[in-house]
């Protein structure tokens, strides 16, 4: 099973589960990974991202997680900055 599969399937169980905190993550990174489709298909690639496509595009959110967090820290708002870190984990 492709990576995007086991993400698709581990949303649904979060979602059953009632994990709402993790439903919102999974579900932030699908999406991005569906728009990385699109922008991928748009520049006359395949349809379908390779793991490690999809690798980089978790990196790549991880790492505005990071940053989001930092600025949040920086402006005084530690209640989203300790989202942000959640969200990262």
């Amino acid at each position: 099973m492709s990576l995007k599969g086991r993400l698709t399937d581990d949303l649904k169980r979060a979602f059953k589960s009632g994990n709402q905190e993790l439903v919102g993550v999974l579900r932030l990174i699908v999406s991005a990974i569906h728009n990385k489709e699109i922008e991928k298909r748009g520049q006359g690639g395949g349809e379908i991202l390779s793991d490690v496509e999809v690798i980089q595009v978790i990196s790549a959110e991880g790492k505005k997680r990071k940053e989001a967090a930092l600025l949040f820290t920086q402006g005084g708002r530690s209640d989203l900055a300790a989202k942000e870190e959640r969200e990262l984990v």
